[in-house]
């Protein structure tokens, strides 16, 4: 099964929205999270940051975190089982049974942006009758 989110439209933000934990309940194990800047100042810089959460102790884990983008244009990240890592742009896991996902400015410039993400629950897996 496949969900798309827009998980964030297309605005202009000066800094990062307040993360909100997303409770797994379809069993997602893969996500593809493209971010789409339109408008960028010359010096600013916007990081992706995807946690796990640990739900005995409440606390948050990094899955992957970005470099900073610096630029117009799309970036795509993967986090897939199969997926072959790439530093800063995809990792070999799967997602966790509660998540968030967040966006850190490291300044006050105004940067446009949208944010999808493509959530799938994987192949079929077939039963041994």
């Amino acid at each position: 099964m496949n969900t798309q989110l827009a998980f964030l439209p297309s605005a202009t933000r000066t800094a990062g929205d307040i993360p909100l934990d997303i409770n797994n309940t379809e069993d997602y194990q893969s996500a593809i999270i493209v971010v789409d800047v339109t408008a960028y100042p010359a010096a600013a810089s916007v990081t992706l940051i995807l946690q796990g959460k640990d739900l005995l102790s409440g606390k948050y884990w990094n899955i992957l975190v970005s470099a900073g983008i610096t630029s117009t244009g799309t970036t795509v990240f993967h986090v897939n089982d199969g997926t072959e890592p790439l530093t800063n742009i995809s990792i070999r896991t799967r997602l966790p049974r509660v998540w968030r996902l967040f966006f850190l400015h490291d300044d006050t410039d105004s940067i446009t942006y949208s944010v999808g993400v493509d959530l799938s629950t994987g192949p079929m897996r077939r039963k041994n009758t």
